[in-house]
């Protein structure tokens, strides 16, 4: 929001067109972002240093709308294999220990397995 607020404070004064077409660079981080402004809707675009859309504004379709990266969906897909492989181990491993009967030391009658 804070985007859309600077670029719409830059315009006033100046007066509003039926429509606005405006890029901004120099944003926060190395970003660079558009508007486009009509009298019935406002959309802006916020982009990365390296030219990737990482926001999107739109009055018409309810603000904003965060936009994943290349790498953040890399990493995204990393992370929930490594979690499956552990999430496979850790059930096959539940499943080995179910069907072994528990072997209790003498004199013991009751044992008790913990596992994280």
């Amino acid at each position: 929001m804070e985007f859309l607020d600077r670029m719409l404070a830059q315009l006033k004064g100046k007066g509003r067109p039926e429509r606005i077409v405006k890029s901004f660079s120099g944003l926060a981080g190395g970003c660079s972002g558009d508007l486009h402004s009509t009298s019935e809707n406002q959309v802006a675009t916020v982009y990365s240093p390296d030219g990737e859309e990482i926001a999107h504004y739109n009055t018409s379709n309810g603000g904003w709308m965060n936009l994943t990266t290349k790498a953040e969906n890399q990493f995204l897909g990393d992370s929930n294999d490594v979690y499956m492989q552990a999430w496979n181990a850790a059930r096959a491993e539940i499943k080995n220990g179910a069907q072994k009967q528990p072997v209790a030391c003498e004199g013991e009658t009751a044992t008790f397995d913990v596992r994280a």
